[in-house]
């Protein structure tokens, strides 16, 4: 297998963190935080096609759109 250089290729990589306080209020407003195990609120979506960065669809998106399922 070849090696690959990734400072050629101009690979950036993120790493992004999530921690829970533990606080009487939320950290940008006052409000209280919910402390609840079960979900009040319910949402659905669709599948949504969108080109690559190649500017391609997905065949097989394309294929799960037709099915118009609600998720």
């Amino acid at each position: 297998m070849a090696e690959i250089d990734f400072e050629k290729i101009g690979l950036k990589v993120g790493l992004e963190i999530h921690q829970q306080l533990n606080t009487n209020k939320k950290l940008f407003c006052k409000c209280r935080p919910i402390e609840s195990d079960e979900y009040t609120e319910k949402f659905s979506r669709r599948l949504r096609t969108a080109k690559s960065e190649l500017g391609e669809l997905d065949p097989a998106a394309l294929f799960e759109k037709t099915k118009s399922k609600k998720i």
